[in-house]
């Protein structure tokens, strides 16, 4: 995975990872995180296209690094902003699922043993 740092132009080993030049952290905001994923390879799923966009990544960071600021389209933020809901989301949804099954089994486990204790109480009289 190739990342820049949205700050000072420095690569980075991951892109929500904080700069190891200039200490920015691309966590802190949303909208840093956004343009942190922007700035790396990771916003693609083919690694073709990601491929592809090493060349463009390689210029951006040398225009930050020249000073220069940098244009982010818009509409591939949003689009970027989309799949981190939907990650957020089945996150969400998978905390969930485990909380209730940690809880629940348990709970169908004793009430299976009240259960059978009291089948076997009722078949002694």
């Amino acid at each position: 995975m190739l990342a820049y740092c949205q700050n000072c132009g420095a690569k980075t080993q991951a892109p929500l990872e904080r700069c190891g030049r200039c200490s920015f952290d691309p966590d802190r905001t949303e909208d840093c995180a956004l343009r942190a994923i922007y700035l790396s390879t990771a916003r693609f799923e083919d690694p073709g296209a990601a491929a592809d966009y090493e060349a463009d990544l390689h210029e951006m960071a040398r225009a930050i690094r020249r000073g220069d600021e940098i244009e982010f389209d818009e509409l591939e933020l949003e689009r970027l902003r989309g799949r981190i809901k939907v990650v957020k989301r089945s996150t969400l949804s998978a905390t969930i699922l485990r909380t209730l099954i940690r809880t629940a089994i348990p709970g169908i486990i004793f009430l299976a043993l009240l259960w059978a204790i009291r089948y076997f109480v009722n078949s002694l009289d």
